[in-house]
């Protein structure tokens, strides 16, 4: 089942995507798109895959999560999701 997430995109949008794509890369996700939409897939280590989609309007973005690690909550997948991008 997806879950969405909308997380505050503070500063310049295309310098807030890049520090997203290395911050992400540094924790093995793959962040892949534009300044309007992309995907994103990888592992947390030690427990399992996540995958999703992404899209930026305005100040925001909006992380749709299609695929996450069975022992994560919800709860933990938005934190991570949020050190990547509002962090």
């Amino acid at each position: 089942m997806a879950k969405r997430f909308i997380f505050a995109l503070r500063g310049d949008a295309a310098a807030k995507l890049e520090d997203i794509k290395v911050k992400a890369a540094r924790n093995r996700i793959t962040f892949e798109g534009d300044l309007e939409a992309g995907s994103f897939y990888g592992a947390f280590p030690l427990v399992g895959r996540i995958s999703g989609t992404y899209k930026i309007t305005g100040k925001s973005i909006t992380v749709i999560v299609d695929e996450k690690p069975s022992l994560l909550s919800w709860e933990n997948v938005e934190s991570r999701l949020r050190g990547f991008i509002e962090g």
